[in-house]
């Protein structure tokens, strides 16, 4: 079930969720304005990401919806030492998360608070960590070729495994 009919099913929990999800997103637009520029189409592609995501409901939807904060945030002209980068970066797992949720299971089915409590504290985890190593990266910067691809690299592989140990780990 896709598009419209999906809105007549959906449970109410799940559009808490997306409705946190478009809050999120208006933050995140917030840090990109406050960064660099405000880019009006950059904002009317993430509220019709996310709109995509609220309707649809599929990966696509939710790909839509990251790919357009993603966009925005490049187009916004931030300078890559930018603080409001960690609050970015934060406000993206949570969006991504929320919505994955959201999208996940049944769209009648209430989303279950104990699911939701692990859901929501592991990507607190991930935020904060995401959030740490931004912040050494942005101290060092100007001591050391932060630029460089092997740092990107390990940095984002660093990422990707806390993302597959927090995914892979038993429900506390």
């Amino acid at each position: 079930m896709t598009w419209w009919p999906r809105l007549a099913v959906l449970d109410r929990t799940r559009i808490v969720a997306y409705l946190s999800a478009a809050a999120a997103a208006l933050a995140f637009i917030g840090c990109a304005t406050a960064a660099g520029h405000v880019v009006f189409w950059g904002a009317l592609l993430v509220m019709l990401g996310w709109l995509g995501a609220l309707v649809d409901g599929s990966a696509a939807g939710l790909v839509l919806f990251t790919g357009a904060l993603v966009l925005d945030w490049i187009v916004s002209d931030t300078p890559p030492t930018t603080w409001w980068a960690l609050p970015a970066a934060a406000l993206l797992a949570l969006i991504w998360s929320v919505c994955v949720l959201a999208g996940a299971g049944p769209h009648a089915a209430a989303l279950p608070p104990g699911l939701v409590r692990v859901w929501l504290i592991r990507t607190a985890w991930l935020a904060a960590g995401c959030c740490l190593l931004g912040a050494l990266v942005l101290a060092a910067t100007g001591r050391i070729s932060v630029g460089s691809p092997g740092l990107a690299a390990l940095a984002l592989l660093a990422i990707a495994g806390a993302a597959v140990w927090f995914s892979v780990r038993g429900a506390d």
